[in-house]
């Protein structure tokens, strides 16, 4: 089965402030107010000079969320990651009356295993998610409160990559008489969930904006049961469509996996760049083997483990 990926962005309810026992399925939460997620209640909120730090002048506080979904039986045997690209902050999540972690920083996404906590057909999964944003005072711009990314279940074959497990590099781009080739290789981590011992044949295309075959990487590898692997692919692109800060040419690369010699099935897909970069101390910096002024950037919301953009 193709890798699937369900976001959870209605069939929401929030209440400010604690609820102790809103944690556990089946607690009647009719009485709260119905959101889509991503979703900030301190953007909703008067502003006011009680609150001047961290939240520009609006409210933070302790807030409850809760959300429903419905898995279709033939997913039961599957690996099912649940998947928060970002909760602002202090968040604790239940899923079917489990708790399944906390995670204090605000900006960093994070996932759980619930492939054993839900429910499958016409039996409704819930899951709780708790979010505690008290301290104002912790950081140099507003960075609103709730679940402020967005929420997606993530439904996997037994045997399947990593989380990051699949990772794009350009290695070389070499210009030769006027041919442009560029030496590209994909880093895949597949993990052996199985329970039996695999044969695993991986595939990744790169298509172009026409969906053309650019590129086409294979390789193999054995798992043993439990077992976390790594597979480097590398190949050649000829004439590729370099990206830069004018033509800003992406490649679609999907991975496929393939189990002892049976079907492939869809596991990765994503966006890929062919480009060089280079800094040299003299002469500053180059793109594409162009040399290229940067002249000042604004690091607040998209600045790494900071920023909320």
């Amino acid at each position: 089965m193709d890798t699937v990926v369900m976001e959870l962005k209605e069939n929401w309810r929030f209440h400010l402030g604690e609820c102790e026992e809103a944690w556990y399925k089946g607690y009647d939460d009719s009485s709260w107010r119905q959101v889509m997620v991503p979703h900030d209640w301190s953007v909703e909120a008067p502003f006011s000079k009680a609150f001047s730090s961290g939240t520009g002048y609006l409210q933070g506080g302790t807030g409850w969320y809760r959300g429903r979904f419905y898995l279709p039986e033939e997913y039961e045997g599957k690996k099912i990651s649940l998947r928060f690209d970002g909760v602002y902050k202090n968040s604790q999540v239940f899923c079917n009356s489990y708790y399944l972690g906390k995670r204090p920083n605000g900006y960093i996404s994070f996932s759980y295993d619930i492939s054993d906590m839900v429910v499958f057909g016409q039996m409704e999964n819930e899951i709780s998610v708790k979010v505690v944003h008290e301290d104002l005072a912790d950081s140099r711009w507003f960075t609103g409160s709730g679940i402020t990314r967005k929420v997606t279940v993530q439904i996997q074959e037994p045997v399947h990559p990593a989380e990051y497990g699949c990772t794009f590099r350009t290695e070389q781009v070499s210009d030769v008489q006027g041919s442009v080739s560029a030496r590209v290789s994909v880093t895949h981590e597949p993990v052996n969930e199985s329970g039996e011992k695999v044969k695993l044949s991986i595939r990744t295309m790169l298509l172009d904006q026409d969906g053309t075959t650019a590129a086409e990487l294979t390789g193999e590898i054995d798992l043993e049961p439990g077992e976390k692997g790594k597979l480097v692919l590398a190949g050649e692109v000829e004439n590729p469509l370099l990206w830069s800060t004018e033509r800003p040419d992406l490649y679609r690369m999907e991975s496929w996996y393939s189990i002892n010699g049976e079907e492939a099935y869809l596991v990765h897909v994503d966006k890929a760049g062919i480009r060089t970069i280079a800094f040299l101390p003299d002469e500053g910096f180059f793109l594409n083997g162009e040399n290229r002024k940067i002249k000042g950037v604004c690091v607040h919301h998209d600045g790494g483990c900071l920023g909320a953009a």
